[in-house]
């Protein structure tokens, strides 16, 4: 068995599945207390760097009652400090630092000094993570003591790490440097590539932060060229994240960065990265004006969200499941049983917000902020539904609007807008099925309908007209009484509209036009599309 544990203790990292198979193979045939705690304790540990935690816990859970049963304080410290990261990468952040500390003390009354580091700077991790960021210093400066007592230098890059990125949150740029190189120091001793990476794209990070961009781009090269070598690949998708912000004259354009680091993280099923993956590509294609692509993107990123939200749900289900399993002691289960009944009920409100949250979304997603009507992303939308057939387009204008905004205000004007929409709005419920009302900017809607009707375009002009005339909206410009009026161009087309929007959108912008020429307060309507 020492054998074993010996080159296990070299290999963990890199070949946890090989440990765990090793394990279980010996597992089955041992009988040995103190045997099979150790080999628990290996195979929980091998999960927890596949990130399995289900089966980390589990394991955990079966090498502290055997410790326990043995009265081994330093097992029982491993154990425990095992159980706590799962509790803590799965949010139950209040659980994790309880058995952190019951490990920290186990390891205190045996003078187990690597373990009381690991549990000292958990417990650190902790408070950071839950913004205490005092408490969160002094357990990081007792486990880097401890590291330094027991001559850990890798250990001691950690804690160095760990300290940097705690200054880093705190703003304190020059702190979290001096931190940064002195792990990259040690690192440079060790033989981890993943670790020097890691801390290289900390170092990058922190000079995006200061603007000193050459600076930021030399780290972040290191830091590539060390994961290229086969380093850790949620490493290597944070790194081209940050060089994406960069970009300059490195040889990846920006979506190409995106698109590398997008395919890494589905690899990965790392969602907390493919959010912002998937929020920069719709920010990117929106300023570009590639709507289509931008909503996509957006509904990846929204999708995400929900899967982030279902998945760290159910993971704590299973955790509590394992936790009430192991649990021999009865107000302990009737407390864990509470627990797994707060969070069903916790998933289902979830559930019910994130039905409320699409509706949100649809609404911001696809509809004009002040109109209410829909916007250019949810014209799109529409188009890319159109089924072949025949469909009217109307785009319309406020007549001399600029002269309702500098005689009444721009409050005023808003208004207008949003009585103007709601008239258009109005008019298409009452007349189609399908059609919509789009501001297309400024004071400039467009209406698209399937055309069934052929009485449908006059039926439409007219009511229009007569919506508009009803609101009887009247101001006073340049010393004149003035009533708002409408102009509007329109055709009515078979044309695959979806792929020709703009050629369409161009005719009755011209037919528009001709309106307004010829005296405004009129609507132009052909049947055929100009040439």
């Amino acid at each position: 068995m020492e054998e074993y544990v010996k080159q296990w203790q070299q290999d963990i990292t890199k070949h946890p599945e090989r440990i765990i198979n090793e394990a279980l193979q010996l597992l089955e045939s041992c009988e040995r207390v103190d045997q099979r705690a150790t080999l628990h304790f290996w195979i929980a540990l091998g999960n927890r760097y596949l990130t399995v935690m289900d089966k980390c816990l589990d394991h955990a859970y079966k090498s502290e009652r055997h410790f326990r049963t043995l009265h081994d304080d330093e097992g029982i410290a491993k154990a425990l400090n095992l159980i706590g990261v799962v509790y803590f990468y799965n949010g139950f952040y209040e659980k994790a630092v309880r058995y952190f500390y019951q490990a920290k003390t186990s390891a205190d009354q045996v003078n187990a000094i690597q373990v009381a580091c690991r549990a000292n700077n958990n417990i650190g991790e902790v408070y950071r993570e839950t913004g205490e960021f005092e408490l969160s210093e002094k357990h990081y400066k007792e486990a880097l003591e401890l590291a330094i007592q027991s001559d850990e230098l890798y250990f001691q890059a950690i804690i160095y790490e760990n300290l940097g990125q705690l200054a880093f949150q705190s703003e304190l740029l020059d702190v979290a440097f001096s931190y940064y190189q002195q792990s990259k120091e040690l690192l440079l001793q060790q033989t981890d590539i993943s670790a020097l990476a890691d801390i290289e794209n900390k170092l990058g990070a922190l000079y995006i932060r200061k603007r000193d961009f050459t600076q930021a781009e030399n780290h972040l090269r290191m830091a590539y060229s060390y994961i290229q070598s086969g380093g850790n690949r949620l490493y290597k998708t944070e790194i081209l994240l940050y060089l994406a912000e960069l970009v300059q004259d490195f040889s990846f354009s920006y979506t190409e960065l995106l698109i590398e680091a997008k395919e890494l993280a589905l690899s990965l099923d790392a969602f907390h990265l493919l959010r912002k993956i998937y929020e920069k590509l719709s920010s990117f294609h929106e300023k570009n004006e590639d709507f289509e692509s931008a909503l996509a993107y957006y509904k990846l990123f929204h999708q995400t969200e929900q899967a982030i939200e279902s998945t760290s749900v159910r993971n704590k289900l299973e955790l509590l499941r394992i936790e009430v399993k192991h649990s021999t002691d009865l107000s302990q289960m009737a407390t864990l049983n509470e627990q797994l009944t707060y969070e069903i009920d916790h998933q289902r409100q979830i559930a019910e917000q994130l039905k409320q949250s699409n509706s949100q979304l649809k609404e911001t997603t696809y509809k004009d902020e002040l109109t209410k009507v829909y916007n250019r992303r949810g014209l799109i939308q529409y188009l890319a539904t159109m089924r072949p057939g025949s469909y009217v387009f109307l785009l319309l204008d406020i007549d001399y609007f600029k002269h309702y905004n500098d005689s009444q205000g721009h409050v005023a004007g808003d208004h207008v807008l949003q009585q103007v929409a709601s008239a258009l709005e109005t008019v298409v419920v009452q007349l189609t099925n399908d059609g919509i009302v789009t501001r297309m900017g400024g004071e400039e809607f467009l209406i698209v309908a399937s055309c069934g009707d052929e009485q449908l375009p006059n039926k439409l002009i007219v009511s229009i007209q007569q919506e508009i005339k009803r609101l009887g909206i009247t101001y006073e410009y340049n010393g004149k009484q003035q009533v708002l009026t409408i102009s509007g161009g329109g055709i009515e087309t078979t044309e695959q509209v979806k792929t020709h929007f703009e050629t369409t959108y161009a005719t009755i912008d011209r037919i528009l036009y001709e309106a307004k020429q010829k005296g405004r307060n009129q609507i132009y309507f052909y049947s055929e599309e100009l040439t």
